[in-house]
């Protein structure tokens, strides 16, 4: 039995022929444009996969290198600062507890014999707390000359012996115009102040008016009395002659900086022209290299000290003790006490500062700063954090570091590696500290 429906209320149920044959031609046709599609998706995550592996790889790689030459440099350099600085320890172990003119006058045959060999040194200082002076110096000729001030009797007399190439006296002269007087100079009231082993500042030598830096021993004797004070000279362009010989792949460069970014060192015969009685060394960025100049550009970093007192911090109890803007000062010099990194320079000007359980205090961490011993009969309890930037690094911070935040989102967590710790730029402010660092290590395992 057939049904009859009126066409105007049911609709074909079926699609027309051709639609089936068009979305077949669809399927078949762009099967491949598909294929390809995913082919290439696949390949793009396996490129990415690959490149992202190769890019840690080659980071890994690089970092590694740099650790590499990084200690390598610091191994040469100490090679190349250590026998001076124990030429140094010679002559003041034969200067014995006496001054100029008893203890100098027993090591100046010493200096005289050896300090040929010692191609690094300008000059020998030997100065004592009566403003009497024995210095010897290299000459044209390539003889040595020796330098006599004597303040005996409240007299001021300066000679001067001249020597030859094969030591023998060529001349002997006085400069009563001279006024040179140890105790000014920087280096005697470094080492004085100090009490220990003391590097100036790169400064204009008195006598050969050419910069350099001066390493500096204080003689003391048995009764803690000073009797002299000990330095040698190293011209910056002796040192600058030192980094240029060094090889550093096919277009590295090592210089020395100060903590402030101010050039000591350069491998260049003429990265200072012309220096000047008290004129500042040149910084990175006035050398005339794109890349130093960057360079200089990120070295101004900013640590922070937060202390968190727990319990009541007073005067009895040891409380909190910083130097007002000795952060300006940059990074300052530190040697090894116990366990502990201690700033070797003495703090100005102190000011306490008490505070009650909660209070935090926060500081530069390039802020002087100590805990005077603890008097009273309870115990003192503060919690104290070191922050700074992700891409920043302090290497006397040991692991585990706690990342607080980062790309500006909160990342609670702790890690093993500080992120910013291989970084070139981290390389090159720490660059003096660590190498003074290494210099100590050595000389403790001698």
């Amino acid at each position: 039995m057939a049904v009859a429906y009126p066409t105007d209320r049911v609709q074909p149920a079926v699609r027309p022929p051709g639609g089936s044959r068009g979305w077949r031609r669809l399927v078949v046709g762009g099967a491949p444009i598909l294929a390809v599609v995913a082919v290439m998706a696949i390949a793009a995550v396996i490129a990415s996969t690959v490149y992202d592996t190769n890019r840690r790889g080659a980071v890994t790689l690089s970092n590694d290198l740099l650790d590499a030459i990084d200690q390598r440099i610091a191994i040469q350099m100490g090679a190349y600062l250590a026998p001076a600085e124990q030429f140094l320890e010679s002559a003041r172990a034969i200067g014995g507890e006496r001054g100029v003119f008893d203890g100098a006058v027993a090591a100046e045959p010493f200096v005289l014999a050896t300090l040929g060999r010692h191609r690094q040194i300008a000059g020998f200082s030997y100065g004592d707390p009566e403003g009497n002076f024995l210095y010897i110096s290299r000459n044209a000729q390539g003889g040595l000359d020796t330098k006599l001030v004597d303040r005996r009797d409240a007299g001021h007399r300066i000679t001067w012996i001249r020597r030859d190439k094969d030591g023998a006296v060529v001349g002997t002269t006085e400069d009563p115009s001279d006024t040179f007087d140890p105790r000014a100079r920087g280096w005697y009231q470094g080492a004085m102040n100090e009490g220990h082993a003391f590097w100036t500042t790169p400064y204009i030598f008195f006598t050969v008016k050419r910069p350099g830096i001066t390493y500096a021993l204080p003689q003391y004797a048995a009764d803690r009395r000073l009797v002299a004070v000990l330095g040698i000279d190293i011209e910056l362009s002796a040192l600058s002659s030192f980094l240029k010989s060094l090889e550093i792949g096919l277009h590295g460069k090592a210089l020395v900086i100060d903590a402030k970014g101010r050039v000591i060192a350069f491998p260049s015969d003429s990265w200072i022209a012309n220096p000047k009685e008290g004129a500042a060394l040149p910084q990175l960025d006035e050398l005339g290299d794109p890349l130093l100049t960057r360079i200089y550009n990120q070295l101004k970093v900013e640590h922070f000290q937060l202390w968190l007192a727990l319990t009541e911090m007073t005067q009895e109890n040891g409380l909190l003790m910083v130097s007002p803007e000795s952060h300006k000062l940059g990074l300052l010099p530190h040697e090894k006490v116990g366990r502990h990194l201690v700033c070797a320079r003495k703090a100005d000007r102190p000011q306490s500062i008490e505070a009650n359980p909660g209070d935090v205090i926060v500081f530069s961490s390039l802020m002087m700063h100590h805990t005077p011993p603890n008097r009273s009969p309870r115990r003192r309890w503060a919690y104290v954090a070191e922050y700074m930037l992700m891409n920043q690094y302090d290497p006397f911070i040991k692991p585990p570091y706690f990342v607080a935040a980062r790309n500006g989102n909160p990342s609670p967590r702790f890690v093993q590696r500080a992120p910013g710790a291989r970084s070139l730029r981290n390389q090159l402010v720490y660059l003096v500290p660590r190498l003074r660092h290494r210099l100590e290590a050595m000389r403790g395992r001698s």
